[in-house]
């Protein structure tokens, strides 16, 4: 897919205003199989708790409207000392987007509309 594509694709998620499926739709862009995230919707392979999404090794996501910012560094602590971790944590109330690389340690965070 060309970055056009995913542009494109981000674009439509984001003015989607049922947001009910859109971690599940933004992995499937970035190509977590089908199976995967029907195996994750159905609980199988979500390794989290309380509507919270984690996809062992790859990524945590949070829709909260409680400290975006706060629960960031909750999950990062959570893992600290773990071996496995999300690669990414993922955050909205979808008016804010953060995102964490825990790999490189490297953040965004800007307006959900401009994902």
């Amino acid at each position: 897919m060309s970055i056009i594509e995913y542009e494109d694709r981000i674009r439509e998620l984001v003015k989607n205003e049922d947001h009910s499926n859109f971690i599940y739709d933004f992995l499937e862009i970035y190509g977590i199989s089908k199976s995967t995230i029907t195996k994750l919707k159905k609980g199988t392979v979500n390794l989290a708790s309380n509507g919270d999404i984690y996809l062992k090794n790859k990524v945590y996501f949070i829709n909260t409207n409680n400290g975006l910012e706060e629960q960031i560094e909750k999950i990062k602590l959570k893992f600290k000392d773990n071996k496995s971790k999300p690669r990414y944590i993922i955050v909205t109330d979808f008016n804010k987007f953060l995102a964490n690389d825990t790999k490189t340690a490297e953040s965004l965070k800007f307006d959900f509309e401009k994902l």
